[in-house]
């Protein structure tokens, strides 16, 4: 018996279709197949093909020899296509407005789909992965399940995460350095593109990568972890802000995007709280912001600060907070971007923010000349809302290590400062300690000798002779090498060092020093691996992890120690 097409009904089915299960003609096959109709995982349903070999932005750095500071790229993330199938139902969205910089939000959310599904996640649009470095966790492909939007200079971090399928936690990895994100069934390709008007190519036409498809750009903060239509997934944010606008007296700016990249959203649920210190402006606003047909032709990799000033988007719309619905829902990719302004009753407000909860002691009081104050693990944020200047006094200190420190802060009108705080360290006590220990960090804020604020955070303080190589943030967009501080730490003015380097001169009958010739440098280096190897044996110990699974930290001595016990190791 011939089985004819179940579709067409005139020629012979030769394809088993998998969301059939019925036998189908190759013509009626292509005919009917799409992302919205299939299981993707049919050996029918074609991958999407690149006419170039994707590449990974995120892989390429620059680096700065002199301070470590490094350029990151901007790596664009294409949603995958399995998304336009899927809704999102919120059971209860929660934003809590904790201080004039901080919020948590709080989401409770499941998946389904308009259709049966398999693991389909960046299956048969599998290009992707490379291109927007999709995260993976054991061999398993992970999704992009929740997009937080901030400011520049805000930070967000996720402090709980659970998916209720027995209320197991969920583990969430973050990226921050995909500012611009494609919709579903975006495309790319390389093409020739014509560079006639721009000077910087030497070719009339070059062989560039394009993407073309719907886009919306901002500072993004994704998070990802596994999909699953199973799960009712549980997640809370906190969103923490260094540069806060003062739209006029005693009225602050606190925004905060939020982007549930799916097709279609449903909100059953909906609330703000506050506390009794400030009150929620009327003129607080929600904008629905929308995608924009774009063509991106990457004729070049641009670092990822400069790509913060582009603003794709395909248009807004405004809706008054106090007027939103506690239930409401949408079915088009859009971006959920709160504007609250908050009246306060105090003019001065100040908050502290913590880029890191290590000390590490072995360079931590030269961060602060190296970087010109930009970067320090500790900063204080103060906004002056009233309109006229006032005199701020900070008070700091990690107590019994560091000496009391006292600042003085002028504050112009209706502005806000972002203030790095280095207390100095004792060398005295570093001195003494050989593990790791915590430490208490103390700050005061007092306006007209009065005290206004105050705060304290326990930290952890590494020992003098354990050095971090690197410091990378969460979402890996910005990294600092310490490798430069290597000389000045293992080598500084010591008595054991000079006797080392004197007793190796000698037997070359002294050190030229500023020597360009090879002859000469070689003789002088073989002096002194000598000398050092005749007095010390090399032990090889191990390194660390250090904050996850970026940085390296290992146990090295210092040059008195090194020599008192005459063994040490090779630096990393």
């Amino acid at each position: 018996m011939i089985n004819k097409c179940t579709v067409c009904k005139r020629v012979k089915g030769k394809r088993r279709c998998l969301k059939s299960g019925q036998m189908i003609c190759s013509k009626c096959c292509g005919e009917i197949r799409s992302w919205i109709y299939c299981n993707t995982e049919c050996e029918y349903f074609p991958y999407e093909v690149l006419n170039y070999t994707p590449y990974n932005s995120q892989k390429a750095e620059l680096i700065m020899v002199s301070n470590g500071i490094t350029t990151k790229f901007e790596v664009p993330l294409f949603l995958p296509n399995l998304f336009d199938v899927i809704t999102c139902t919120v059971k209860e969205l929660r934003i809590d407005l904790l201080d004039f910089n901080k919020a948590v939000v709080s989401i409770s959310f499941k998946l389904d789909s308009d259709r049966g599904i398999g693991n389909e996640i960046y299956l048969k649009d599998n290009w992707k992965i490379q291109t927007s470095n999709v995260q993976f966790r054991n061999d398993k492909i992970l999704a992009p399940l929740v997009i937080m939007s901030t400011s520049q200079s805000s930070n967000c971090n996720y402090v709980q995460a659970k998916c209720k399928y027995g209320d197991s936690s969920l583990s969430l990895i973050k990226t921050s350095y995909s500012l611009n994100v494609w919709l579903p069934h975006a495309r790319s390709s390389s093409k020739n593109i014509d560079v006639k008007d721009m000077p910087e190519f030497e070719s009339d036409y070059i062989s560039a990568v394009v993407h073309q498809g719907r886009l919306a750009s901002k500072k993004n903060d994704v998070f990802w972890a596994e999909f699953n239509t199973k799960f009712e997934y549980k997640v809370s944010f906190e969103i923490e802000n260094a540069d806060v606008h003062i739209k006029q007296k005693q009225l602050s700016l606190l925004y905060l995007g939020i982007f549930l990249p799916y097709k279609k959203v449903i909100i059953e649920k909906y609330t703000v709280n506050k506390p009794n210190s400030f009150s929620i402006n009327e003129e607080s606003f929600l904008a629905l912001q929308t995608f924009g047909d774009y063509e991106d032709k990457r004729l070049w990799e641009i670092p990822l600060e400069l790509n913060f000033g582009n603003n794709y988007h395909g248009g807004f719309v405004k809706k008054l907070i106090n007027e939103l619905p506690p239930k409401y829902h949408f079915d088009e990719y859009l971006y959920k971007d709160y504007f609250f302004f908050l009246n306060h009753d105090d003019e001065i407000s100040a908050n502290l923010l913590f880029n890191t909860e290590n000390i590490v002691s072995a360079y931590f009081n030269v961060l602060k000349e190296v970087y010109d104050g930009k970067y320090s693990p500790i900063i204080l944020v103060i906004s002056n809302m009233s309109e006229q200047i006032r005199k701020i006094k900070v008070v700091y200190e990690i107590k019994g290590l560091s000496d009391r420190c006292v600042e003085t802060v002028y504050l112009d009108p209706l502005n806000t400062l972002s203030i790095p705080l280095f207390p100095i360290l004792n060398d005295v006590y570093l001195s003494k300690l050989n593990e790791h220990s915590s430490v208490q960090f103390f700050v005061e804020v007092y306006y007209k000798d009065t005290l206004i604020y105050e705060d304290s955070k326990r930290l952890n303080l590494l020992p003098k002779e354990t050095f971090v190589y690197d410091s990378e943030d969460l979402g890996k967009s910005n990294k600092y090498y310490f490798y430069s501080f290597l000389s000045r730490w293992v080598t500084p003015n010591s008595v054991s060092v000079e006797r080392i380097i004197n007793e190796a001169a000698q037997s070359i009958s002294g050190f030229e020093g500023m020597s360009e010739d090879l002859g000469t440098i070689t003789k002088e280096i073989g002096a002194l691996y000598r000398q050092i190897s005749s007095k010390m044996k090399y032990v090889s110990k191990t390194f660390s992890l250090y904050k996850g699974t970026t940085s390296l930290h290992q146990k090295v001595h210092l040059p008195d120690n090194t020599f008192s016990i005459a063994a040490e190791t090779v630096l990393i």
